[in-house]
């Protein structure tokens, strides 16, 4: 069976093949269309090489439609909004928005390039862009990755549920407007609600701006294994959400 749905995106009206018939797909793939695999009770691994599949065709909603679809075109998924923030993914030209010393993936045109084509592409999710809505400013990255803690901070996550570290950078000029606690919160609900997956954020022990933003929000702080008061010469403190 074979659906051709259209989704207006990126300001155009746009055509997607939603099929159960792995040669259809591949061969529409293959030309360059946008598709969808539909396992209809099948087996999923016939799908082999198709980027996207769901379980049956009424899963295919219109919003994730246009997602497979932003993806196909390359053009940046909308994560979320807040009363004054666009939460969407980065693009190749934010690199010359970027004004101010930030991870050098983010600054450098080619790293940022193979960044949004691999971390969005295969896990996505990963550092977005936070844009002012009144302006179309710029103001900071933030989101989420894969935790790196040090190793005596690991024991504080439970390991039965999914984790993922928030960070984000607000740039000069929109610092102490309450961007930062708008974001995190925000990408602190994508997280459970779209990803399933509980939140920490490491800070370092001197941050106090970063430390009120984690407790404002309602992250808990979590001691070591062991430790029933923090250590005086704590260089990082984890904070945690699951909500």
């Amino acid at each position: 069976m074979k659906i051709e749905r259209s989704i207006r995106t990126g300001g155009r009206l746009c055509r997607i093949l939603l099929s159960d018939e792995p040669q259809a797909l591949l061969e529409a793939y293959a030309s360059g269309r946008a598709v969808v695999g539909v396992e209809a009770g099948g087996d999923p691994w016939r799908f082999k090489g198709i980027p996207y599949v769901i379980p049956e065709f009424k899963d295919g909603e219109d919003w994730l439609l246009e997602r497979i679809l932003r993806r196909h075109l390359g053009l940046p998924w909308i994560i979320t909004s807040t009363d004054r923030l666009l939460i969407r993914e980065l693009v190749p030209s934010d690199v010359f928005r970027i004004t101010e010393p930030v991870d050098p993936i983010f600054s450098n045109p080619a790293r940022l390039t193979d960044y949004i084509k691999n971390q969005y592409g295969f896990y996505e999710y990963g550092i977005w862009a936070l844009v002012r809505r009144e302006d179309g400013a710029l103001a900071g990255l933030g989101g989420l990755k894969n935790p790196e803690l040090p190793q005596e901070l690991w024991h504080c996550l439970t390991p039965e549920r999914t984790w993922l570290e928030l960070g984000y950078h607000i740039f000069t000029p929109w610092r102490r407007r309450g961007y930062a606690s708008e974001a995190a919160r925000a990408i602190c609900a994508y997280s459970h609600e779209e990803l399933s997956a509980c939140t920490c954020a490491l800070i370092r022990a001197e941050n106090n701006a970063s430390r009120q933003v984690a407790e404002g929000i309602g992250m808990k702080l979590m001691r070591p294994e062991g430790q029933k008061e923090l250590s005086a010469d704590s260089e990082h403190l984890l904070y945690v959400r699951c909500c």
